[in-house]
């Protein structure tokens, strides 16, 4: 199953808006989202995806990106939590708290960590979990976003 992962879009509508293209184009239905968001509005990009979203550290408006993600079908994770999809565990966390990232890491309980604030790509297996930050959408920063194959276990970067 293909997965798209991004972070940190900050409201960059006109660079989520490629990666939407990119990601229709490789025939993703599932995106994980690892917070900042920032303003619900800008979910109505995703709208033709399953959105699992765990907020980030300036995302403003949490009930609105609550009931924007329920009228969705989407998957609210509040500051964080834990899916499984394709039979893959996944913690999905902004990482704004590195004590509780490296938590989830040490307890080795999941296949995947997606997280992101750092606004840097990362690509690293520790053990039996691999970490994945997509980068970032951000204004002032290289953007890009990951394509994960969970049949695979491959991560694939695009820069936008």
């Amino acid at each position: 199953m293909l997965i798209g992962i991004i972070s940190d879009t900050h409201d960059n509508i006109f660079v989520l808006r490629k990666a939407v293209s990119e990601l229709k184009k490789r025939g993703v239905k599932t995106i994980i989202h690892s917070g900042d968001l920032c303003a619900p509005i800008t979910l109505n990009e995703l709208k033709d995806f399953k959105v699992i979203f765990a907020l980030g550290n300036v995302d403003g408006d949490v009930l609105s990106i609550k009931n924007k993600l329920d009228s969705m079908n989407g998957v609210f994770l509040g500051f964080g939590g834990v899916v499984a999809i394709d039979k893959k565990s996944f913690a999905v966390f902004h990482g704004h708290y590195n004590f509780i990232l490296e938590s989830l890491i040490k307890s080795q309980e999941f296949d995947y960590i997606i997280t992101g604030h750092t606004h840097k790509k990362r690509d690293e297996k520790i053990k039996r979990t691999r970490i994945i930050n997509p980068g970032c959408m951000y204004t002032t920063h290289e953007n890009s976003f990951a394509i994960l194959d969970t049949e695979r276990d491959a991560v694939e970067f695009i820069n936008i």
